[in-house]
């Protein structure tokens, strides 16, 4: 709605409509805030969205290039880039991730989904989940098809923009299920919304085009067709409307949660992460790409949440997980256990459905290789959970934050292969005391290492007693500090204030832009009356 009314054309302008039925458009500036201000929203769960504004400007602009008129096009790509950038700025810091050197499209998109098949007529019919079985999933395309044939003018010029934007995106997502794509892409159900958004379009030009373009046509197939389509909307809608009156919209009546509802609860009283492997659609959170249509994603303290939705650059301490799991893969280790232990890692997870058993039915299973693998590590104990997950419990796992005897020597260097050498059973939880996210605090022994498993940094300080205490770097890659005397000791992150300061600036963007967005434009100023005149 936004594109269209920035490029002022009627029906959603002045540009080429008739008196009476024009749209006071708003300024230029005033559009690229308002659909920069929905961009930046949509982008906070679906940062892949400011990229998807853009191609939607574009294939609208194509369709309007097949409908020979291009009026308001420029307006309507300005608009895109400049409502992109708006979110981009929106979004500072937090967008400095995503165009850092080393960072991948994937994590705009999520990791690159495995070929499953053809099945564009599914697509069509926005079959991807419960809905759009046939043959009621035609419906919509029916409805969208009538301005096609009996709308004229700024009517039609609409309705095949909508066409080429719902043709784009049902382009991309059966390439995206074919896996024949080079670049990785959104899911399927998220390619498809341009697709709705565009036969939502093309279906409003054609109720407009009913009232006004009908009437000049003699009685024959085009009324027939006009029947059709309205009786198309109303049989596509009971469906939906069926689907609506429990609330669950046919989405499974469990997830996850329940069947693993343990690690929750273990979670309460231990701090580590739990390690999820296995098809990216079937992984109940943001996920980086392992190779081989698998992705892996890490959750701390327990089951995924809506924090976990979003995922940064793999780039980093963070890809060490991928190379454990590669290493175990290729037959390399015995000890996945081992080499993902210091990284925290308690618990192993493998989900092959969108819910376990009973709630769900439709699979996603990984490779065989995969749970043949971790059930051929030495130090992964396989946990009984219902069908449709896999679940192991790594036996060598340190707690988050652990308590290393002096005794044993940690390696400063060699990263996850330094870990298959060294028995760190003796390790033991420390800081159980947490005040926020960045903060614990509790009693340490003398001659002791804290290993925190987290990225070195120096943002990371130690008290014992009050006395700092100088920092390592175990392995080449995680935190540490080396206790000589026994004390109450403070574990804690310094944020830089910049950070502050950054989300100060932002905090005033977000007002000055939504400020413009809803100040309402003066009127203009009435002419004066000439003199003599009675009023």
């Amino acid at each position: 709605g936004r594109l269209a009314r920035a490029s002022q054309v009627a029906p959603f302008g002045h540009v080429g409509g008739p008196a009476g039925r024009t749209v006071r458009p708003l300024g230029w500036v005033r559009q690229i805030a308002a659909l920069g201000v929905t961009t930046a929203l949509v982008a906070t769960i679906l940062p892949v969205a400011v990229v998807i504004v853009v191609a939607m400007a574009v294939a609208m602009s194509l369709g309007g290039l097949i409908a020979t008129n291009t009026a308001g096009t420029l307006r309507m790509l300005g608009t895109a880039v400049g409502a992109a950038l708006v979110a981009v700025v929106l979004h500072m810091p937090w967008s400095l991730d995503l165009l850092l050197p080393g960072t991948t499209l994937s994590s705009l998109t999520g990791p690159p989904r495995p070929g499953r098949g053809s099945d564009l007529a599914a697509l069509l019919r926005f079959e991807v989940g419960p809905l759009g079985g046939a043959p009621l999933g035609w419906a919509f395309l029916v409805a969208a098809a009538l301005p096609l044939v009996i709308g004229r003018s700024e009517r039609h010029a609409w309705a095949v923009r909508g066409w080429a934007l719902a043709l784009v995106s049902f382009g991309f997502a059966w390439g995206s299920q074919r896996g024949t794509l080079p670049v990785a892409l959104p899911p399927v159900d998220v390619l498809l919304v341009p697709a709705a958004a565009g036969l939502a379009l093309a279906t409003a030009m054609g109720v407009s085009a009913f009232e006004v373009d009908l009437p000049g046509y003699r009685f024959g197939w085009r009324q027939i067709a006009s029947g059709l389509a309205a009786a198309a909307v109303v049989v596509g809608v009971v469906p939906v409307l069926g689907a609506s009156f429990n609330g669950r919209w046919s989405m499974p009546a469990g997830d996850p949660s329940r069947a693993l509802g343990f690690i929750d609860a273990e979670s309460e009283t231990a701090s580590f992460r739990v390690l999820w492997i296995g098809d990216p659609d079937a992984l109940p959170l943001g996920s980086w790409a392992l190779g081989g249509g698998l992705a892996y994603a890490t959750t701390d303290g327990g089951l995924a949440n809506l924090e976990d939705v979003l995922v940064g650059s793999d780039d980093g301490r963070t890809g060490l997980l991928g190379e454990a799991i590669d290493l175990a893969l290729d037959g390399q280790t015995a000890r996945l256990g081992r080499l993902v232990g210091p990284m925290g890692v308690r618990y192993v997870v493998v989900p092959e459905r969108l819910a376990p058993a009973p709630f769900s039915t439709e699979s996603l299973p990984a490779p065989r290789q995969l749970t043949s693998v971790l059930a051929q590590q030495l130090d992964l104990e396989p946990v009984d959970v219902p069908a449709g997950l896999t679940v192991f419990r790594n036996e060598a796992a340190l707690p988050m934050r652990a308590a290393v005897p002096g005794s044993i020597a940690l390696p400063s260097s060699g990263g996850i292969a330094a870990a298959l050498d060294l028995d760190l059973s003796a390790a033991a939880p420390a800081l159980p005391d947490s005040r926020g996210h960045l903060r614990w605090s509790g009693p340490v022994s003398a001659d002791t290492t804290l290993l925190l498993s987290a990225a070195h940094d120096p943002g990371w300080t130690l008290e014992v007693d009050g006395r700092p205490v100088s920092s390592a770097k175990p392995f080449g890659w995680s935190t540490g500090f080396s206790v000589a005397e026994a004390g109450r000791a403070t574990l804690r992150f310094d944020t830089s204030p910049v950070r502050y300061a950054l989300l100060g600036v932002q905090a005033l963007l977000w007002l000055a832009v939504v400020r413009l967005v809803v100040r309402r434009p003066r009127a203009p100023a009435a002419a004066p009356e000439p003199e003599g005149q009675p009023a």
